[in-house]
């Protein structure tokens, strides 16, 4: 994202904050904190991401030119 986006999104949010203004989804969401302590979803992440599918590291051309993607 280019900075002039950046700063007019950060300006937007500011003018609203001075306003009193809060435009949202018109809803909250709590979120557990469990997922990012528990050592079972932790176990099943690295064995769903790592373990069960192939990692590819390299440039994305050279992944390209060599038929891989």
């Amino acid at each position: 994202m280019e900075h002039s986006i950046q700063v007019a999104i950060l300006q937007e949010l500011m003018q609203q904050l001075d306003n009193g203004k809060n435009i949202d989804a018109g809803v909250q969401n709590k979120m557990s904190t469990r997922p990012y302590v528990c050592p079972e979803i932790a176990r099943q992440e690295q064995q769903q991401f790592f373990q069960n599918h192939p990692q590819l590291v390299g440039l994305s051309n050279d992944l390209q030119s060599r038929g891989l993607i």
